[in-house]
């Protein structure tokens, strides 16, 4: 054997550990930034149409919004804007003012203006695969910054709706993302609608951080074990200084499970005193996805509760596991 051939094998054989060691890597995230279909919806007919059964043809980067993306409305001296600024005649009686109100070179004193404007639904859609790997996880879907109302569809299913404003979009897709071939179809829509913040309102107005319609921040798919650790609410007593603490215990389909959950919570400063672990073990039902009460524990002194409430705080943390190891 020449050491040529020699030379062959060993790529080969590195090759193979590599396919070996991917396969046993279990991917747990699906980025879903950059390219996704799009449509733009000025007549809101896609709902009665069912718009989330057809393929767009345009295309446009995720995140991101419309307008960074080129898709909108020309700006001209009728656009309306989302505000009162514009109402104000100060601005455009002025002499300055009024050589940059002309049909095609519109530039506004009282915002940046924007390359395009839109305010309406419009709709984004992208084409994913599922690994087989997937098939026995809880599977979400993250949209982490939203403007503003989002409706979500796998293939032909509706999700559910969203219209939080400054916290993330986030949609159990578990049931519908089965391994292989879905779309995802989402319907954005910036018009003031059931939460009506105000029409000056920094979060909206065209005046601040202007009225856009896309998403921005963390887009992807996040698979985790069925079972798992959901809202975790704290309730602090100050009189007897105490803390009450309960936990979500969110399931998916059909699971009899023994888990153990643990709580503890230490002081961020210098001292590190640590407060008392509290387990509690328990049987899961089907689908059960209840509050679970894990007890409450008292602060360490008097000391510590005026440290909380000035510039230091407590680091809190909760475990679970399965008995059974089958989560």
């Amino acid at each position: 054997m020449t050491f040529k051939n020699i030379k062959v094998l060993l790529h080969i054989a590195i090759l193979l550990m590599v396919f070996q060691s991917c396969e046993k890597r279990q991917i747990s995230e699906m980025d879903l930034s950059g390219s996704w279909d799009f449509k733009i919806d000025p007549l809101d007919e896609g709902m009665k149409n069912n718009w989330f059964k057809l393929n767009f043809k345009e295309t446009v980067n995720l995140p991101g919004s419309m307008a960074e993306n080129g898709k909108g409305n020309d700006v001209t001296i009728k656009t309306i804007w989302t505000g009162n600024m514009d109402k104000d005649t100060l601005w455009f009686e002025r002499d300055v003012v009024k050589k940059h109100l002309k049909q095609g070179v519109v530039k506004l004193p009282f915002c940046l203006t924007p390359v395009k404007e839109y305010v309406g639904p419009a709709w984004y859609q992208k084409t994913v695969y599922i690994p087989e790997s997937w098939s026995n996880k809880r599977i979400i879907l993250n949209l982490e910054r939203v403007h503003w109302e989002s409706i979500v569809w796998v293939d032909d299913k509706e999700i559910g709706l969203r219209n939080n404003l400054g916290t993330p979009h986030n949609y159990n897709l578990t049931q519908a993302l089965t391994p292989g071939k879905h779309k995802i179809t989402i319907r954005l829509d910036n018009r003031i609608k059931d939460v009506d913040v105000g029409i000056d309102a920094h979060s909206i107005s065209d005046n601040t951080q202007s009225n856009w319609n896309g998403i921005v921040g963390d887009i992807s798919l996040n698979a985790a074990p069925k079972i798992a650790i959901g809202q975790v609410k704290i309730y602090p007593n100050i009189k007897d200084k105490t803390v009450k603490i309960v936990a979500k215990i969110e399931s998916e389909g059909k699971s009899k499970e023994r888990v153990k959950l643990s709580f503890q919570a230490s002081e961020k400063f210098e001292s590190r005193n640590v407060l008392q672990v509290i387990t509690r073990s328990l049987d899961l039902n089907d689908s059960d996805n209840t509050d679970t009460y894990l007890g409450g524990c008292s602060l360490v002194d008097a000391g510590t509760l005026f440290r909380c409430q000035s510039t230091y705080n407590n680091t809190t943390s909760v475990k679970m596991r399965s008995v059974n190891a089958n989560v």
